[in-house]
């Protein structure tokens, strides 16, 4: 006992000193339930001349328990410990059947034999005690449990027996037929009452209870007050049982039912002779708890409140595992790169202010940033629905047919003017074929194919579905070089013009059998002989371009119009512009 005590003092001395997780409270309880002292009665043996038999039924009774104790906490970790006054009652009932035999006085011959029965008997105990408890366990937000041992001396113990006894006479020889239920003026029914005190000694109880913390049920409004106080409460709701074995000291040592002649001494059957010293105590109910907070945590501070992000497809509802999230804080300035999980969750604890939330992901287009404000108590989810970056569908078709062709298509990036990606199609897939281009850069896309005039397109709708017709090379068609600049009545062909020259050479080089004629044209300004000139001069700065390039001078003829063939206007800029121009006609 004295190192258990020893040992709490201990404990509660360093949690003084604990750090800074831990705090103390001053608690005070009560409960009530059912109770009883739990007996094993043996059977009573006869002796001489004496027959019996005696049987006992256990009822219990009802008990509760006051106290007033100190807890100490240390993070989720409780311990507890205080004064405690039990006081408990016991029932049994009791059968009892007892006979003497003996032979009359000068009568050898004649037997007799009395009778003692008691109707109705029963024993009532009443126990109060005074315990030290040692629990120990944890608590939760919502639950908690506490188990240990109560340690005590038992201060009160009193027993009332009450009943009827019953005393008859037999005689089995007698000269008339057998007297049976004979009474004498000496045998008879009376009242059983007997009164008397327990001497109980040091008892040790197993005890547990396990139930609600009641503050998390109550309104936030009380819980915000509470806190404020400078000694905050706590309440508890819980079910306990306490289960011990007591010591009884027997004050006399008499028996139970002795019988001697015409009378019978008793005393409480659980100090007779034949009954055990050692008694199973039982209380089981509910106690209520009501804790005073005496001091409050150093630390840790409070942990900040959770930011919960859920990233999916919009298109299919699936989480988008890996999707970067940056989160920028307004009051520090900073930005904090977290990732979210394989079930596209991000969660993490920010402290309360206002964010700046930026997720990304590749192959999905950016979203604009979210302002936030986090909250303590803020339990909403951020959703982010990505939509996925558009794709291209497009297909090659022969301009005149419909019909798919084998083409090769070249993506240049007009943000970087390199070449981005390359593709191909098949006359064979009927079908339209996709490519992911980089959301929001335009492109400009060649298309090509052998026996069919390449040609050119920009791509500013990358979610567009698009089809590109070629016009197959036919002998005699005429086609206008586009793009294509000189200097100013001169044939000198300026740098723009490199894009539109390596394209035919292209086409050359894809239709190895093509023989062509470049034609020049010119509007009607100045002289018909230097334009004449000029037309003639600016074919042959055309096919000397292509020639270089690799292309066989043979395969080229020339030509000059001069201002001879216009197809627009010369009375306005815009209808000359289009009169000076260089052609290509299929031999």
């Amino acid at each position: 006992m004295k190192k258990i005590i020893s040992l709490l003092l201990l404990l509660i001395t360093v949690s003084a000193y604990a750090g800074r997780y831990d705090y103390h409270l001053v608690d005070f309880w009560g409960g009530a339930g059912y109770s009883g002292m739990v007996n094993n009665y043996p059977t009573m043996n006869g002796g001489i001349n004496y027959t019996g038999s005696f049987d006992s039924k256990f009822i219990g009774g009802g008990g509760g328990l006051l106290g007033v104790g100190y807890e100490y906490r240390y993070k989720k970790f409780m311990l507890n410990t205080g004064l405690e006054f039990r006081l408990f009652s016991s029932k049994d009932n009791l059968f009892l059947d007892s006979a003497y035999h003996y032979s009359g006085a000068g009568m050898e011959y004649a037997t007799q034999t009395k009778h003692y029965r008691f109707n109705t008997l029963s024993e009532n105990q009443t126990v109060g005690q005074v315990m030290l408890p040692v629990m120990a366990g944890a608590t939760f937000e919502y639950w908690y449990f506490l188990a240990g041992v109560k340690l005590g001396y038992t201060v009160l113990g009193n027993y009332k027996q009450k009943g009827e006894l019953k005393t008859t006479i037999t005689d089995s020889w007698a000269y008339d037929p057998e007297w049976e239920d004979l009474f004498s003026h000496d045998i008879r029914t009376s009242d059983y009452l007997q009164k008397g005190k327990n001497k109980f000694g040091f008892d040790a109880t197993l005890s547990a209870e396990i139930g609600l913390n009641l503050n998390p049920f109550l309104s936030k409004t009380w819980n915000t007050n509470n806190q404020k106080r400078k000694y905050p409460w706590h309440m508890r709701l819980a079910a306990f049982v306490d289960y011990g074995l007591p010591n009884m000291n027997v004050s006399e040592d008499v028996a139970f039912a002795q019988v001697n002649a015409d009378n019978i001494t008793t005393t409480s059957l659980h100090q007779s002779q034949w009954g055990s010293s050692r008694l199973n105590s039982l209380l089981v109910g509910v106690k209520f708890t009501a804790l005073l907070q005496l001091t409050k945590p150093k630390g840790p501070k409070p942990l900040n409140p959770r930011m919960v992000v859920y990233a999916v497809d919009s298109e299919t509802g699936s989480a988008l595992a890996g999707t970067k999230i940056a989160v920028y804080n307004e009051k520090t300035k900073r930005t904090a790169q977290k990732t979210t999980n394989a079930k596209g969750w991000m969660v993490s604890r920010y402290p309360a202010g206002n964010y700046r939330l930026t997720p990304s992901h590749s192959g999905y287009l950016p979203m604009e940033p979210l302002e936030v404000v986090h909250e303590q108590d803020l339990r909403d989810t951020i959703t982010f629905s990505m939509k996925p970056e558009p794709v291209l569908s497009y297909m090659v078709v022969d301009a005149k047919t419909g019909r798919p062709i084998s083409a090769s298509l070249e993506f240049t990036d007009l943000a970087t003017g390199n070449v981005a990606f390359t593709a191909a199609t098949d006359s064979a897939k009927t079908d339209a074929s996709r490519l992911k281009l980089t959301y929001g850069h335009t492109y400009k896309v060649n298309v090509s194919a052998p026996e069919y005039m390449a040609d050119n397109y920009e791509i500013t709708d990358l979610g567009s579905d698009m089809k590109f017709s070629l016009q197959p090379v036919e002998k005699g068609r005429t086609y206008i070089i586009q793009n294509l600049f000189f200097a100013t009545n001169e044939t000198t062909i300026l740098p723009e013009s490199e894009e539109s020259l390596n394209e035919m050479y292209e086409f050359m080089k894809d239709n190895k059998t093509v023989r062509i004629r470049i034609t020049g044209h010119t509007d009607a300004v100045g002289s018909e002989k230097d334009n004449q000139v000029l037309s003639e001069g600016r074919a042959e700065s055309v096919k000397k371009a292509i020639v270089e390039r690799g292309i066989s001078a043979d395969r080229i003829e020339v030509e000059g119009k001069g201002e001879t063939e216009p197809i627009a206007t010369n009375d306005t800029e815009e209808g000359r512009a289009k009169n000076r121009r260089v052609e290509f006609t299929i031999l």
